[in-house]
């Protein structure tokens, strides 16, 4: 079952970047360039993997960067995990003179396209004005539910984490202790969401075409669309079209509104009955209740 975030348009807090995903798919390609096109989705961005340093975090970066490599398979057991994700520059025999007998080594920028992550952890950055994470709260991954969904002991890091740390993810309000797992790429639904989101998008449009014909108000929730091939609801690279918009008068365009808005006010009155037994499970564990 699609999560509330799954289907929702989560408005980024920044421009896309030009860069492209380590995972180097024509098909993760084509996804993040359909969702840029749905009013700027965080899912169209990128997060930037970790710069080798000698920072107190370095030990949790390289254990990100492994298990991000692990997981897109593209680890080397017989290269150090930073090998992976870097680029060897040759310098001309006059240089190497100059300063060394050694190519230098450069470590370029690597980024993974967030559409590749859990969308409730997308959501929760975007309401927490964040756009990249080191870590995130086993109180928050257990929450969710995605401790052998997507994650599994092996992503936690058994290393300290600064309690000052800014690039912790945690539940608002929560408790942000360890222990710690680090965000790994293991969403398998967003083509799906794409395709339910994208159709979110084109009933918005619909709408707001009956209220200016003032024939009645009406909202939008999301359901998949039929044809398998993923298109950008609006033109973002060239050779690629853009869906078709929805008609204001066509009878069963306007009945599928109507089922969405259904589906989406259930899933407004589960997520409102979770939280307010979230509410008094939280206050009968305060002293004094």
């Amino acid at each position: 079952m699609a999560t509330p975030a799954a289907t929702a348009i989560l408005t980024a807090p920044s421009k896309p970047r030009r860069v492209s995903c380590i995972c180097s798919s024509d098909e993760c390609k084509q996804l993040t360039i359909c969702f840029q096109s749905v009013d700027n989705d965080i899912r169209g961005l990128f997060m930037q993997l970790p710069s080798i340093g000698g920072s107190v975090l370095a030990g949790l970066k390289e254990h990100r960067v492994k298990r991000t490599l692990i997981h897109l398979n593209q680890y080397s057991p017989d290269k150090d995990t930073w090998q992976c994700t870097i680029d060897r520059r040759k310098s001309s025999p006059k240089q190497m003179k100059l300063r060394s007998e050694e190519p230098e080594v450069v470590q370029s920028k690597k980024y993974i396209a967030n559409h590749h992550f859990h969308p409730e952890i997308l959501q929760l950055m975007v309401d927490q004005g964040m756009t990249n994470i080191d870590c995130m709260t086993e109180e928050l991954i257990r929450e969710w539910g995605l401790i052998g969904n997507g994650y599994t002991s092996a992503d936690l890091y058994s290393g300290k984490v600064p309690e000052k740390t800014k690039s912790i993810l945690s539940l608002p309000g929560g408790n942000t202790n360890g222990p710690y797992y680090v965000p790994v790429p293991s969403y398998k639904g967003a083509k799906d969401d794409y395709q339910q989101v994208s159709m979110r998008w084109r009933l918005n449009k619909l709408v707001k075409d009956c209220q200016e014909k003032c024939r009645w108000n009406s909202a939008l929730a999301p359901r998949g669309e039929d044809n398998d091939v993923l298109q950008p609801v609006e033109k973002r690279a060239r050779r690629i079209g853009e869906l078709p918009a929805l008609e204001s008068n066509n009878i069963t365009e306007l009945q599928r509104a109507v089922c969405m808005l259904a589906e989406e006010r259930d899933r407004k009155q589960a997520e409102l009955k979770r939280l307010e037994d979230e509410i008094r499970r939280r206050e009968s564990e305060q002293p004094g209740w």
